[in-house]
């Protein structure tokens, strides 16, 4: 019976949900407009949002290759063909292959790299 309440008690500890961030980092995050994403790349958690908004216009914003690269990845890395190829249009990308490989999407070109698997392996953009 007692290893049967000390089982109970162990199963409760690791299943209930636990915050990944405190309220202080989360006040900062706010503060800052960054995002657990960005926090530490792209974006400074230690200035204001207007401060990072002016450093993002003066160094090529949302629209580097580097921002752009991490943003694909996040939604096509291990997708299969159709699904990545709905996913690059329904995100603005204009399909310059036939094969679902090349896309446009104002000046910036990006190449979906298919695995064995025929699921995006990685991200090129330019």
């Amino acid at each position: 019976m007692k290893k049967l309440i000390a089982f109970a008690i162990v199963a409760a500890i690791h299943s209930s949900p636990v915050l990944a961030i405190n309220a202080q980092y989360r006040a900062q995050l706010e503060r800052s407009g960054c995002t657990e994403m960005n926090a530490g790349t792209t974006c400074n958690i230690h200035k204001t949002a207007e401060q990072n908004e002016r450093n993002a216009r003066r160094h090529g914003g949302n629209n580097s290759p580097d921002v752009i690269r991490t943003h694909l990845n996040q939604m096509v890395i291990g997708s299969f063909r159709g699904e990545a190829v709905d996913v690059m249009e329904s995100d603005g990308w204009t399909r310059i292959s036939q094969d679902g490989s090349k896309y446009r999407k104002g000046e910036r070109y990006a190449t979906l790299v298919w695995g064995q698997d025929d699921a995006v392996a990685s991200v090129v953009v330019r």
